[in-house]
């Protein structure tokens, strides 16, 4: 009996010894965590304070300040890489939608959902989603879907994407654009070389990936290769707009 209860003894002490290891291991990560969230948030208000041309952009079509959006998809239980990966709409890179048309989603969260596709229209081509969908889940997707109209085909173009997380453009069903470090938005950040638009309707699709509470928007700005407005386009909501 003694010596079971030595035994028991050490073996509680022995518990209470990596208890308060793990708790203090916890609490580390606790804290590493919190430092890491300000800094976040710290770089991410500087990302989007980085200072932009506002009457540049206003003035040029190519800076995208219209979108159709379809947010929030809520896939819990996935990384945000294998979130890009996965299509949470069948041929995403095809959608063609019009304003305030209806489409089901089947997530494997909320089960199947009827979700509309919501004209977004600002003056600033910088999109916050998390201002705009205003939802307190923090492990979303959003598409983001505009027309661009070009009088002529057009080639050798640069798009200037920003986004936060992991993102992917979509031109004319090809993918462009892709984004899969986890990191800070700043406008104009990602430079994509070779851009071509043909004569008629282009249809540009947005697929950006939330991570966190910190950020979810992007931005989109198509200019000539030395940076100037490319002439002869409009950028529209109407899928049939060419026509």
């Amino acid at each position: 009996m003694a010596t079971w209860q030595q035994e028991a003894t050490a073996a509680a002490k022995l518990v209470a010894a990596r208890k308060a290891e793990v708790d203090h291991r916890d609490q580390a990560q606790k804290e590493e965590q919190a430092r890491e969230d300000a800094a976040g948030t710290k770089a991410r208000a500087d990302g989007a304070a980085v200072k932009v041309d506002l009457a540049r952009q206003a003035s040029d079509p190519g800076a995208i300040k219209q979108w159709l959006l379809l947010a929030p998809l809520r896939v819990e239980g996935r990384d945000s890489e294998m979130r890009l990966d996965e299509e949470q709409l069948p041929d995403e890179g095809l959608l063609r939608p019009h304003p305030g048309g209806r489409i089901k989603v089947v997530g494997n969260y909320d089960g199947v959902e009827d979700f509309v596709w919501a004209a977004v229209r600002q003056d600033d081509y910088r999109v916050d989603l998390r201002k705009i969908v205003n939802f307190p889940i923090n492990t979303s997707v959003g598409y983001m879907v505009t027309y661009i109209v070009s009088d002529a085909d057009h080639s050798g173009l640069l798009m200037k994407v920003g986004s936060d997380y992991n993102a992917k453009i979509y031109l004319n069903g090809r993918a462009v654009h892709e984004r899969r470090n986890p990191t800070t938005f700043e406008p104009d950040r990602d430079k994509v070389e070779g851009i071509g638009l043909k004569a008629d309707l282009n249809v540009l699709v947005f697929k950006i990936v939330q991570a966190s509470s910190h950020g979810w928007g992007g931005s989109v700005w198509i200019t000539e290769a030395d940076g100037q407005p490319v002439k002869g386009i409009k950028v529209t909501l109407d899928p049939n707009a060419a026509k």
